[in-house]
C-alpha cells in the first residue's frame, strides 16, 4: 500500500466515524423524557467542579473515606482535567452544536471544543484512582462515571466517540 492509498483509507476511516458519531447523537437526542432530562443534567452538574467538591466534602464527611483515597481521587481528577484541556486544544473538534446543522444542545457548554470529553475524563479517572484503593467505592464511581458520561451525550454536549 503506497501513502497515499494509506492516506486516503484514513481519510475514508475517519469520515466513516463521523457519520457514525452524528448518527448516534441525534438517535440519543431523540431520546426525550422528562424524568430522564431532569437526571441527565443532574448528573452533567454532578461532573462539574463544584459537584466534584461537594462529592469529596460528602465522601469525606459522611462515609469517612480513607483521606489516601480522596488525595488520590483529587490528583487524578486534576491531572485528567490539564490533560483533557490541553487534548482539547491540540484536536480542536467542534462541538455537535456547531458542527451539525439545526442541532441544538440541551445544556450550555463550557469551551468551543468537544473532544475528549472533559467531564467524561475526569470521571473516569477519579473512579480509577478510587478502584485502586477501595474496590466497592470504585464499583460506585465506575457507576458516576459512566452517568456522567451519558449525559454528556444525550443533553447534546459531546458525540458518542468524544
Amino acid at each position: 500500500m503506497t501513502t497515499r492509498q494509506a492516506t486516503s483509507s484514513l481519510r475514508t476511516g475517519i469520515e466513516a466515524i463521523r457519520r457514525w458519531d452524528a448518527e448516534l447523537l441525534a438517535a440519543a437526542s431523540r431520546v426525550e423524557r422528562r424524568g430522564m432530562s431532569a437526571l441527565m443534567r443532574a448528573l452533567t452538574r454532578a461532573g462539574d467542579t463544584g459537584g466534584w467538591v461537594v462529592h469529596g466534602l460528602v465522601l469525606l464527611a459522611l462515609l469517612r473515606i480513607d483521606h489516601a483515597i480522596l488525595l488520590r481521587m483529587l490528583a487524578a481528577g486534576l491531572l485528567a482535567t490539564a490533560s483533557s484541556q490541553v487534548a482539547k486544544r491540540l484536536f480542536r473538534r467542534s462541538r455537535p452544536g456547531a458542527s451539525i446543522p439545526g442541532f441544538a444542545p440541551r445544556v450550555v457548554e463550557p469551551d468551543p471544543f468537544s473532544f475528549p470529553s472533559g467531564h467524561s475524563t475526569v470521571a473516569f479517572a477519579i473512579a480509577t484512582a478510587a478502584l485502586a484503593g477501595n474496590p466497592v467505592l470504585g464499583g460506585v464511581e465506575l457507576a458516576l462515571a459512566a452517568g456522567i458520561a451519558s449525559s454528556r451525550i444525550l443533553l447534546g454536549a459531546h458525540y458518542p466517540a468524544d
